[in-house]
């Protein structure tokens, strides 16, 4: 873990690192949060809308080159 990391608040950007497993590479980008919606289901059929936040990171195109 960088000293970034350690020192990110709950509003900071804090560096993330995606890597492409076909090419090998890996680059630098910053974790955001995304709010997403999905019906809960009882695995047959869709039941209730939930939301949910999760954390992610957009890819610079390096990672999509190769």
């Amino acid at each position: 873990m960088t000293r970034a990391h350690t020192q990110c608040g709950p509003n900071d950007p804090c560096p993330t690192y995606p890597y492409n497993p076909l090419t090998g590479e890996c680059a630098i980008t910053d974790a955001t949060t995304f709010t997403l919606s999905a019906f809960a289901t009882n695995g047959a059929n869709p039941l209730v809308p939930v939301t949910f936040m999760t954390v992610g990171a957009c890819s610079t195109d390096l990672l999509f080159l190769g």
